[in-house]
């Protein structure tokens, strides 16, 4: 899928810009389909086939998920879009099959595979073991680049510019994996394969 319906440096009042998201939501509608429809590769589809049951059981976790990410209207200002989220399910599944209990024999925690810093700020807060503490860290995370403040990534407006423009599944999943999660083994047609999933079923 192309990515010429990112959006544009720069719009000049609320007018041109309300325009531009119903351009793009029209074209995300597309992308979406095409995504829904399209052969799956053969590692994509032994990928999701490995995995078919813990994907079911885990669908309640990431319904309850999209609500809270839904929910954020800081994330909302930030133009949250379909494919952020399936990016963002995607990408846990990947770390942690969802779990907020898991732990990595290299010493990462939880739904995202916490390490370092972000590790020791998120568990000073309380209940830090339960979904919605680790999902509202991963909130914050969103708005604020990370705990840290990657330069990388870049802070506030700057996220919004990398990757609240990114619209197409693909660029989402590569971006926010190099950019935020910085995984040792990014195994991105994975991450690839479950976002995709599930963009098809939020």
């Amino acid at each position: 899928m192309s990515n010429i319906h990112q959006m544009p440096e720069s719009l000049s009042n609320d007018a041109e810009m309300n325009a531009h998201r119903a351009e793009v939501d029209q074209m995300e509608a597309v992308d979406l389909a095409m995504v829904i429809s399209s052969t799956k590769s053969s590692t994509e589809y032994s990928t999701l086939k490995e995995h078919t049951n813990l994907l079911s059981e885990v669908l309640p976790t990431a319904r309850d998920i999209v609500k809270k990410l839904e929910s954020d209207a800081g994330l909302k200002k930030l133009w949250l879009k379909k494919v952020h989220i399936a990016w963002i399910l995607g990408s846990l599944f990947q770390e942690s099959k969802l779990d907020p209990t898991a732990k990595s024999a290299s010493g990462a925690y939880w739904l995202a595979q916490w390490t370092g810093d972000r590790l020791k700020f998120l568990k000073k807060l309380k209940n830090y073991s339960s979904v919605n503490v680790q999902v509202s860290f991963l909130i914050k995370e969103l708005k604020n680049a990370d705990i840290r403040g990657s330069k990388k990534l870049g802070r506030g407006e700057k996220v919004q510019k990398k990757f609240f423009r990114k619209t197409t599944i693909k660029e989402v999943t590569e971006f926010f994996s190099n950019h935020f999660e910085r995984p040792s083994q990014p195994e991105m047609e994975k991450r690839l394969s479950f976002a995709k999933h599930f963009l098809s079923v939020i």
